[in-house]
C-alpha cells in the first residue's frame, strides 16, 4: 500500500512565474522552463501542471523550477 505524502513547500521562498503561454521576458529562464516541462509531460502519470515557480536561476548555468502536478496514481 502506498503511502500518502501530505508534504507542503515552502512557497514564500520561491517565485510564482506567468502561465505556460507567457512570456518571463528572458529567453534562457524561458528556454529552461519549456525543457523542463517537456521533460515532466514525457511522463504519462503527469496529467497536468496547475503552477510553476522559480526557486533560484543563475543565468545560463542552473534554474531549479517547483511545479505543481496533478498525478495519476495508477
Amino acid at each position: 500500500m502506498p503511502m500518502e505524502d501530505n508534504t507542503v513547500p515552502n512557497l514564500q521562498s520561491v517565485s510564482r512565474l506567468p502561465t505556460a503561454d507567457t512570456s518571463t521576458g528572458e529567453h534562457d529562464l524561458d528556454r529552461a522552463r519549456f525543457e523542463a516541462r517537456q521533460y515532466l509531460k514525457f511522463y504519462n502519470w503527469v496529467l497536468s501542471i496547475k503552477g510553476e515557480y522559480l526557486g533560484y536561476g543563475a543565468e545560463r548555468i542552473i534554474y531549479i523550477f517547483l511545479f505543481q502536478n496533478l498525478v495519476d496514481r495508477m
